[in-house]
């Protein structure tokens, strides 16, 4: 009997292994990224601080492992700590489930992760993306002064027009665009002719300010009348040469941009390897007792030492201080100090910062290397009661961490996990189960 019966055995028990199975995938549920990063960024500040990168898809488009370079310039977001992270396109390699979740673990843990679409994240799972990355189309408002807006240059020219239009219709803040196929410059890899004409024609008469852009691996940059057009694609897949420029330069790179209030903007293209994908200069913060040491390596894209945007935090009297810096090449220093009741910042950087608590309450500067929140002097207490203030230090002091030997810390996310989903799938594997058993006690009983 049991002989005759083993194709419905065989059935009933494929139903159960096929429905258990539902338990492993059906169940994860993450929350979309750009809401699940999402942090305050407080008013008033003197400058926002922003890093843009694109197209570090895997090299091996059906991989979900990225290439050394991102990883390091995801070395470079966890110690510099911006505002904002901003990807221009091309995050994944083919628009699979399994890429986008790898690359929301690589990017959850920063603040206000902004990633636009490009045509390698388009595939059979971009109803994904739209669930759990971003959505094809959408703008922001958080940064004081300035919206930024994602367009989808996959799309029809018809609605990407009449959707970047919309988006672009304000009058009361600077205005940056975030597409992958770029405009502008040529570098035979751009976006057709009809959506760069008509797109061009809406960017100038919504005064756009800036449109970032990726598709094309490398960095170039070209100024239209009053808009800047500036393609940041060296975030790990392979470089290509710009084709008119022999000799131009390739590495894999990002952008330190920096947004004001006012509805001006500068930048730095921040190289972290060369056209091989080795580790080119080394960037690492270090806190030893109350004092903060940044060791800066770093490169830009034209292999000159730079300062190094850095905001970093430090304790006090019970209160987070938020200082924002551009770190000089070699050493800088920073810290605070409690001196008559009042919090003091210092720090030795040559370039400019400024420091607030997390209510966005600003330090008053005193001179380029001191500031108190709350106080009256006119000059600086250095070292505060006595103590010494900051020290010189070489460049070989202290521990400097290359950012080729970071590895990307991953754990279970917070809102991935079981959800409604979840059980439904238990309940079908152990109704499953249950038929088979079912079936079983029947056979014998005959």
């Amino acid at each position: 009997m049991l002989r005759r019966m083993a194709p419905v055995l065989a059935v009933l028990l494929l139903i159960g292994v096929l429905a258990g199975s539902l338990v492993s995938g059906a169940g994860e549920r993450y929350e979309r990224l750009d809401k699940y990063t999402s942090r305050p960024i407080p008013q008033g500040l003197p400058w926002y601080y922003v890093v843009v990168f694109g197209d570090n898809r895997p090299p091996r488009t059906s991989s979900v492992e990225y290439s050394p370079p991102f990883h390091y310039i995801l070395h470079d977001i966890n110690e510099t700590r911006p505002h904002a992270v901003i990807g221009t396109g091309d995050h994944v390699g083919r628009g699979y489930k399994d890429q986008m979740i790898h690359l929301w673990m690589l990017m959850k843990d920063y603040e206000n992760v902004w990633l636009g679409f490009g045509n390698h994240d388009r595939g059979r799972d971009t109803w994904f993306w739209r669930q759990s990355i971003a959505p094809l189309y959408y703008y922001v408002d958080k940064i004081p002064g300035w919206r930024i807006v994602f367009l989808n240059s996959e799309d029809d020219a018809y609605t990407l027009a009449e959707r970047a239009e919309e988006m672009l219709n304000v009058t009361d803040r600077a205005k940056i665009v975030v597409i992958h196929r770029p405009l502008y410059p040529w570098v035979d890899h751009n976006i057709d002719s009809r959506k760069k004409e008509m797109l061009e024609q809406i960017f100038i008469r919504e005064n756009v300010s800036l449109v970032l852009e990726g598709h094309w691996h490398g960095y170039a940059e070209e100024t239209r009348g009053d808009i800047r057009y500036v393609i940041v694609g060296g975030g790990g897949a392979p470089l290509y040469s710009w084709p008119g420029h022999p000799g131009y330069p390739r590495n894999y790179h990002y952008m330190q941009l920096i947004l004001y209030p006012n509805g001006t903007y500068s930048y730095r293209i921040i190289q972290v390897a060369d056209q091989a994908g080795r580790s080119v200069g080394s960037f690492k913060v270090e806190s030893r007792g109350d004092t903060v040491y940044i060791y800066n390596n770093r490169l830009d894209f034209w292999s000159h030492p730079t300062r190094v945007t850095t905001r970093i935090n430090l304790s006090v009297a019970g209160h987070t201080v938020y200082v924002v810096l551009d770190a000089d090449p070699g050493v800088v220093q920073a810290r605070a100090y409690v001196y008559n009741g009042y919090i003091y910042v210092e720090t030795n950087t040559s370039g400019p910062w400024y420091a607030y608590l997390g209510d966005g309450s600003l330090a008053r500067p005193i001179n380029s290397s001191h500031a108190c929140f709350n106080c009256t002097y006119t000059e600086p207490v250095s070292g505060g009661g006595g103590e010494q203030g900051l020290n010189e230090t070489t460049a070989q002091e202290g521990t400097e961490a290359s950012a080729a030997n970071e590895t990307t810390r991953i754990s279970k996310p917070r809102g991935a996990g079981p959800d409604k989903g979840y059980w439904v799938s238990v309940a079908a594997a152990t109704l499953s189960l249950a038929l088979v058993f079912a079936a079983l006690f029947v056979l014998k009983k005959k």
